[in-house]
């Protein structure tokens, strides 16, 4: 945060933002944000082995799309490490549905969570019954600690795919509502 402009620059969306339009400043110890990075820094290497071994373009431009998420994912976290506060504007906010409620069961280590509520398509617990194509709920814990978030288009995080398909008809991965 930049004391003198009263500005911040969020965390997740990358741009400088007003200091009336902050919504959450979170705090967060460095040896779980080391942790985070490392995880995503072994994401980023089987990705770009697994891009350099593929000959399919369609395979290729997925894994650049991914490969440009974890880069994203990285910076955030060198920013992270670097106040050891998280600033989230309210679109972020919002878009990442933070709620908090008073308990509820956690999709990821099915324990009963006091607190903080995320919601959001997990990308790395298949294994586990866990569909990144279903929308989950997940403590803050398994979100710093055992989560990837599944890169995928969804009708609550942002617009649908229009590479193949006609625009005014927007396709979605996931198999959340759509409203319309």
């Amino acid at each position: 945060m930049n004391e003198t402009q009263k500005t911040f620059t969020c965390n997740y969306c990358q741009n400088l933002q007003e200091w009336s339009y902050l919504a959450a400043i979170n705090e967060y110890p460095p040896e779980k944000t080391l942790l985070q990075k490392e995880v995503w820094e072994k994401e980023l290497v089987r990705l770009k082995t697994q891009q350099i071994s593929t000959d399919n373009p369609k395979v290729q431009q997925q894994l650049i799309t991914q490969i440009n998420s974890a880069l994203q994912q990285l910076h955030y976290l060198n920013l992270l490490l670097k106040t050891n506060k998280e600033y989230t504007c309210k679109a972020c906010h919002n878009k990442f549905k933070v709620q908090d409620i008073k308990k509820f069961t956690c999709d990821v280590c099915q324990r009963e969570v006091e607190g903080k509520m995320l919601e959001g398509h997990v990308g790395n617990y298949q294994i586990q019954g866990i569909s990144p194509r279903k929308w989950s709920k997940f403590c803050q814990n398994c979100r710093d600690e055992k989560i990837i978030m599944a890169n995928i288009y969804c009708p609550r995080t942002g617009t649908g795919r229009d590479d193949d398909w006609d625009i005014s008809k927007p396709q979605y991965d996931c198999e959340c509502p759509i409203n319309t």
